[in-house]
């Protein structure tokens, strides 16, 4: 009976998004940033969705502001969040041409000679800014990638996400089994995506991030180092008028010399530290809702 619910509750959940996808997708561009905008500032003000969660990170992380500031930041988030829903749930439909035009590359010499050297590398980014889009945008542009992802529970709305990713060019690789088409892929000289900014519990590896350690997935180094693969991180960043510029920065590198315990600290560290300056720069950009300091390190109590 329990199970039978379960899937009555997963079948009306993706019966919903459906209809709100079928509405998004006849908006246009700006009717979908618009409509997204009023969804999340009422997502703020009046649902209140996870909001004290929010606030009491955004106190952690930037202490000398006044609550006025942090709260003007939280809005500000909440406001990008829903637009980025919304596109994610058209990106499908718009097509390589359509998306260049919607994101610029910034890329300072980085991607073309690693395409060049025929190594396979990974890219890396936060749950900042529209990160879905920017994996669309990265393929549209000549970088074909396989995204990590975990899987949601409702498998109809799983699918349904995988769906999207792959009609816009992104094939999904999932994260709780599918080392070995990981591993097949960067051998291969295949690019892969992962997002590492979520707190991993006690199987994670504690580094600083906005002043505070933070339990991180220790997968993304151990990959890089273990397969010589360099990291690139890029963040998506949107502009006034809607569009968005994709900030690629410079390739971390693993240190062959290193064992495996040390290399994973130091590019975990590494790549760590450019979300966190991206954040500082944009911190209306990153998803504040999720709980990302949940994990303290033996001895710390939780903030």
């Amino acid at each position: 009976m329990a199970r039978s619910l379960k899937n009555v509750r997963w079948r009306l959940e993706y019966a919903a998004l459906v209809a709100v996808r079928n509405v998004v997708r006849r908006l246009s561009a700006g009717g979908r940033r618009s409509a997204g905008r009023r969804l999340g500032e009422a997502a703020f003000r009046c649902w209140g969705y996870r909001r004290d969660v929010a606030l009491a990170q955004l106190r952690q992380a930037f202490p000398d502001w006044d609550e006025a500031a942090r709260r003007d930041v939280a809005v500000r988030a909440y406001r990008q969040i829903a637009p980025s829903l919304f596109e994610f749930m058209a990106m499908d439909g718009l097509g390589p041409e359509r998306i260049r035009a919607l994101v610029a590359l910034d890329d300072p010499g980085v991607l073309e000679p690693l395409r060049a050297s025929g190594r396979g590398f990974i890219f890396t980014t936060g749950h900042f800014g529209n990160f879905e889009l920017l994996g669309a945008a990265l393929t549209a542009y000549g970088y074909p990638l396989q995204a990590v992802v975990r899987q949601q529970s409702n498998p109809y709305v799983d699918r349904l996400q995988n769906d999207i990713r792959a009609r816009a060019g992104v094939q999904a690789i999932r994260a709780d089994g599918s080392v070995r088409q990981l591993v097949k892929l960067l051998r291969a000289g295949g690019t892969a995506a992962m997002l590492p900014d979520v707190n991993a519990g006690r199987d994670g590896v504690f580094v600083e991030f906005l002043g505070a350690a933070a339990s991180t997935p220790p997968g993304l180094a151990y990959f890089s180092w273990k397969l010589g693969c360099p990291i690139v991180p890029v963040f998506l960043v949107r502009q006034p008028d809607g569009r968005h510029v994709a900030h690629v920065t410079a390739a971390l590198e693993p240190d062959p010399q290193l064992d495996e315990a040390q290399a994973v600290l130091a590019l975990t560290r590494a790549h760590t530290d450019r979300l966190a300056e991206f954040v500082r720069r944009h911190p209306d950009h990153w998803f504040w809702v999720h709980r990302r300091w949940k994990t303290r390190p033996p001895g710390k109590d939780v903030p």
